[in-house]
């Protein structure tokens, strides 16, 4: 049996419990798997390689980007607090408030979004806030727009050439994690192995759920999120109804 596998970190796991599970997955028939899409937890390589030598590792994009969001959201909650201590807390309420639109996929940016972010920035003596925009975008540049592994680690390090870790205690939390070569080793082998995928299926899922809730501004209930999960598992499934 040939079958690609996503696995998430359960806390508390260790290693030789998680070569073990990998173990009974063999015991069951699952003999040859193509490869792994994991998160960042650095026990996984190693047991994976234990149980599955031929196995290719890919490093899931949401957790990697779960990361970069949490340093960069880090970054922004700090700078508000810096502002509230020197005597400007209008823009500290307005960086805390809105912070997370700085955080958003570009493709998703309304009007509404680029004006106050534009605001901002022109509020701000700091280049902080437009730092982060740069620096998000250079980092997603290289997951979305590189053609080959070898371009990816061109762009990663050109960043760290480019003092992009001394612009910011967050930024170089951010900077160290692409450096990192136990980490970064995974981060790319979709590139060089085009049947591997770059993420699991948890990001698609929520993909899917934010594709329903456009439309409909979100779902005011749980049944009513429930009813629309059934509704799409009936079209896909069963057919047009």
């Amino acid at each position: 049996m040939r079958s690609g596998m996503f696995l998430s970190t359960c806390i508390g796991i260790l290693t030789n419990l998680f070569s073990r599970s990998l173990i009974i997955l063999k015991e069951l028939g699952i003999n040859e798997v193509t490869c792994f899409i994991v998160d960042m937890w650095k026990s996984f390589p190693p047991a994976i390689h234990k149980v599955y030598p031929e196995a290719k590792i890919q490093y899931d994009y949401f957790h990697i980007w779960e990361a970069v969001n949490r340093h960069l959201d880090n970054a922004m909650k700090e700078y508000s607090r810096y502002l509230r201590y020197t005597g400007n807390p209008e823009l500290a309420k307005r960086v805390w408030s809105y912070r997370r639109i700085f955080l958003k996929h570009p493709k998703r940016y309304t009007d509404k979004d680029k004006e106050i972010m534009n605001e901002i920035i022109l509020s701000s003596k700091e280049e902080l806030p437009a730092n982060i925009l740069s620096l998000k975008d250079r980092v997603r540049d290289i997951f979305e727009n590189s053609s080959s592994k070898e371009e990816a680690y061109q762009k990663k390090n050109k960043l760290y050439f480019e003092g992009w870790y001394k612009k910011n205690r967050h930024f170089k939390k951010i900077i160290k994690l692409f450096i990192n070569v136990p980490r970064v080793k995974y981060m790319f082998t979709y590139l060089k192995e085009p049947d591997i995928p770059r993420s699991g299926n948890s990001e698609n899922s929520i993909e899917l759920v934010r594709s329903w809730e456009d439309p409909r501004y979100g779902f005011r209930t749980n049944k009513g999120f429930q009813d629309h999960l059934k509704l799409y598992q009936k079209m896909k499934y069963l057919g047009q109804i």
